[in-house]
């Protein structure tokens, strides 16, 4: 036999089931004394019998009551029928983020960076008053009207500056095995950087479409979490950045200390690394791409045109000269191409130098062949300016030039 709907929870009018989750069923239903519509969430009957999870139940409504942000679920009231507690919310229609993403598939940094920064507020927030979410995913995320982004679901998580109060038991985890921090799945002490870690994860699956860790069983996911590091996000989703995916990396550090000290912090510096995308895939497309950039050379139209340069073949000189100092020459702009630009220079530099020493030196060979001495001669010989015309004229006269063997120069 089938237990009668239920229609009625305290003053609330209930119109209708809106979902089911491990803490127990949402309602929606009606307030008639503030005439609104509200969303309830009942402990189901099997767990309100245990103590422990009743008390955690309404621990939900203790936690989410300190915490009064834009991007937090509000928490109107909290009551119980027929010994059963419930908890009274705010109605959001826009559904969860995790139906979201099924359908829209892996976004963008620059789309998805409202939800992020909406998340990540919310976090920080919930963070400075002490309270430890625990539980950080898609299903817990909830969208407003306009879009924005409301963390809920605060049932398992734990007032940090009220101590764990016996509500968590040795060797129980609290928490969804996609989703868990390593500290938690080892069943060691947890705090505000558990959920850290948790956003990251998240983070990774909104960019990426994927999880990090997969598994065929709980086991052996939580085991992925607490032993193997954080993968490369490239590997699936090869258009993020290296700045991006080394953010995730971080933010899943298997040792807290390493993490992000807060959601805010590493929402930036994921945006921010999202704005240095390189368009080509990966590291080697970078270092690809930097390299065509300083091999291209500069458009031709900076260059003037070649018929104001004077031809060249009218001076034989600087016909051998590789360079035309009328034509400047366009500067690359990285720094292989100018160390390049400048090897050349010093080369021509080089061979210009030795051309002109080879010049110097024929030059200076030509005056030591030519010899310029007036040799000396005894009285009644030829003189020393007849000696001279005769050593310069081609057929001097004997005559004129005295003994055949008087040379000059001997």
């Amino acid at each position: 036999m089938q237990p009668a709907p239920l229609t009625h929870l305290g003053p609330y009018q209930v119109r209708g089931i809106i979902g089911r989750g491990g803490m127990g069923v949402v309602y929606h239903a009606y307030d008639p004394r503030l005439e609104r519509e509200v969303a309830i969430k009942v402990l189901p009957g099997d767990l309100a019998q245990e103590a422990g999870i009743r008390q955690r139940f309404v621990s939900e409504a203790r936690n989410a009551a300190k915490l009064q942000h834009a991007n937090v679920l509000p928490v109107f009231d909290v009551g119980e029928h027929d010994g059963v507690p419930y908890l009274v919310m705010q109605l959001v229609r826009g559904g969860e983020l995790a139906q979201r993403m099924a359908a829209q598939g892996p976004l963008r940094p620059e789309q998805a960076a409202p939800w992020l920064r909406q998340l990540a507020a919310a976090i920080d927030h919930a963070h400075s008053r002490g309270v430890v979410h625990r539980d950080i995913k898609p299903e817990n995320v909830l969208l407003g009207d306009e879009g924005q982004a409301l963390l809920t679901d605060f049932g398992i998580a734990r007032a940090a500056a009220e101590g764990a109060g016996g509500l968590t038991r040795h060797g129980v985890i609290l928490g969804t095995p996609d989703y868990l921090s390593p500290e938690q799945a080892a069943g060691r002490p947890v705090d505000y950087r558990s959920d850290l870690y948790s956003f990251g994860v998240l983070t990774y699956r909104i960019l990426t479409g994927v999880l990090p860790f997969a598994g065929d069983s709980v086991v052996s996911v939580v085991m992925k979490h607490v032993n193997e590091p954080p993968p490369d996000a490239r590997v699936v989703c090869p258009e993020l950045s290296s700045a991006v995916a080394s953010s995730l990396q971080v933010m899943m550090a298997k040792d807290p200390v390493r993490r992000y000290p807060s959601a805010t912090r590493f929402v930036e510096t994921v945006l921010a690394g999202s704005e240095t995308r390189p368009p080509a895939r990966g590291r080697v497309g970078a270092v690809a791409a930097s390299v065509r950039r300083a091999l291209t050379p500069a458009p031709r139209s900076a260059t003037p045109p070649r018929s104001a340069t004077p031809p060249r073949s009218a001076t034989p000189l600087r016909s051998a000269t590789p360079l035309r100092s009328a034509t400047p020459l366009p500067l690359p702009a990285s720094g292989q191409g100018r160390r390049q630009l400048a090897i050349g220079v010093v080369l021509v530099i080089i061979v210009v130098g030795a051309c002109l020493m080879v010049a110097a030196t024929m030059m200076s060979d030509d005056a030591e062949n030519t010899d310029f001495r007036i040799p000396y001669a005894p009285p009644g010989s030829v003189g020393p300016q007849q000696a001279w015309a005769c050593q310069r004229s081609p057929r001097p006269a004997a005559a004129a030039c005295g003994r055949p063997s008087a040379r000059l120069g001997g």
